[in-house]
């Protein structure tokens, strides 16, 4: 199996091709955080630290995100 082979079987079983067809971001953004956490070192190294610490996903950015758009309204 080709590299290209193994990233279109990779994002088929994530359902990113359902995903990017219906516009939405929350899977896709979800899937490509964790895809670019293996960048720059090993698959090993990368699969540990996101067993013991997790990964960020759309829902956690939008927590974040609503309080901060808030406080940023009450400054303004």
């Amino acid at each position: 199996m080709s590299l290209l082979d193994e990233i279109d079987a990779e994002t088929l079983k994530a359902g990113m091709d359902t995903a990017v067809a219906l516009g939405h971001t929350p899977p896709v953004f979800d899937w490509l955080l964790t895809a670019f956490s293996y960048q720059g070192i090993s698959d090993r190294v990368a699969r540990t630290y996101i067993e013991k610490h997790g990964t960020a996903s759309w829902s956690q950015m939008e927590t974040v995100r609503t309080p901060l758009k808030n406080i940023a309204k009450s400054v303004i």
